[in-house]
């Protein structure tokens, strides 16, 4: 438990209790009350994350999160893992030589720079889907692959 832990667990607790039942609606209707830990500085509309827009779940700026521990990082792989963890969810996946950066190609971003749908191969798959595969903290990514023999 960190230093700070027993002013900030008063504060919560105290919050908690005094908005004990109490819920947010929208139009009469419950929301969808979703959490993330940090947004890089700004939230992904809903359009973007489920398909269909949600008035209440619009993009909008975040600051202050920057201290977050997964408010960035950095993840290497090497060519052999990065195939591996690809094709542990695409075993037929085609990939044209052993190069990263001649397999893969970022298709489409959206209004928050986020990866919507990216290419490897031959197959093309979501940003959600590609985030998941490898443990990244967002679908706010760049790929930077290093020559082979560097790794």
């Amino acid at each position: 438990m960190g230093e700070n832990f027993t002013k900030y667990y008063q504060k919560l607790y105290f919050v908690v209790k005094a908005t004990k039942g109490e819920v947010l609606v929208y139009n009469g209707e419950i929301i969808d009350s979703l959490f993330h830990a940090a947004s890089v500085g700004r939230t992904e509309d809903a359009k973007e994350v489920f398909g269909q827009s949600i008035p209440y779940l619009k993009s909008v700026v975040s600051r202050g999160e920057e201290m977050c521990p997964k408010y960035t990082g950095e993840f290497y792989f090497s060519y052999e893992e990065f195939v591996k963890r690809l094709k542990n969810y695409y075993p037929n996946l085609k990939l044209h030589t052993r190069e990263v950066s001649s397999n893969i190609k970022i298709l489409q971003r959206t209004n928050t720079q986020r990866v919507k749908t990216i290419k490897v191969g031959d197959i093309t798959i979501s940003g959600e889907k590609f985030r998941q595969i490898f443990g990244l903290y967002s679908t706010e990514f760049w790929i930077y692959p290093r020559q082979r023999g560097i790794e």
